[in-house]
């Protein structure tokens, strides 16, 4: 075998069309994080899933690092923030031996509502027509998990951390958007899931 290297073809490490292969970027956080930044996790408990004295589950749920622990900690540490991404869990209370109802719930993201003017769906066309539309059938013993639409992170204008859900509000800055549910046709005034855990993860910039 010959030991000369052996030659490459002319567009060698080029595009179909010759040019330069576009170079991959950073994901976007990264090229925000410094020392006047940092990405924070978080996790709070929210209300239960269940019906109404109508048989009806209607429920909503937001983002907000005022609802964090961490808030009191962070808010006098950075100025800005937006949200990055964020989901919420549900735990089954439902048994075998349960004689409820099971029923399916549907939802999906309204960002033109945030946690200060948020309203729970009366109806099917409450959750019509939403962002990350979901649907899920109740069962027993498990675990639900749903994502919260957010816009692209460079699209998303930062607002102070103590302002981060503004009245009106502002779909393309900070912390926008509700998780809408509704469910028809369950057993009335029963509790389905519980354990609810809102987990959010946020950016902050701009440290004190």
């Amino acid at each position: 075998m010959s030991d000369r290297k052996r030659k490459q073809p002319r567009n060698f490490g080029r595009g179909r069309t010759g040019k330069p292969a576009p170079r991959r970027t950073l994901f976007p956080i990264k090229s925000l994080l410094s020392g006047q930044a940092i990405v924070l996790p978080a996790a709070w408990t929210a209300a239960d899933l269940q019906s109404n004295t109508s048989g009806a589950i209607a429920q909503t749920y937001s983002p907000s690092i005022t609802q964090a622990s961490e808030y009191s900690g962070y808010s006098t540490q950075y100025q800005r923030i937006k949200l990055i991404s964020w989901s919420v869990e549900f735990t089954s209370v439902l048994s075998n031996a349960t004689n409820v109802d099971v029923g399916s719930c549907y939802g999906g993201t309204n960002i033109d509502q945030n946690i200060n003017n948020t309203a729970a769906p009366s109806s099917m066309t409450g959750v019509e027509n939403l962002k990350a539309p979901f649907s899920f059938l109740n069962s027993t013993k498990r675990i639900i998990k749903v994502r919260g639409f957010v816009p692209p992170l460079n699209q998303l204008i930062f607002l102070p951390l103590t302002a981060d859900s503004p009245t009106p509000v502002a779909p393309g800055a900070g912390c926008p958007g509700s998780i809408l549910i509704y469910g028809p046709n369950h057993t009335p005034s029963t509790v389905y899931y519980t354990t609810v855990v809102v987990r959010a993860r946020f950016l902050l910039m701009d440290r004190f």
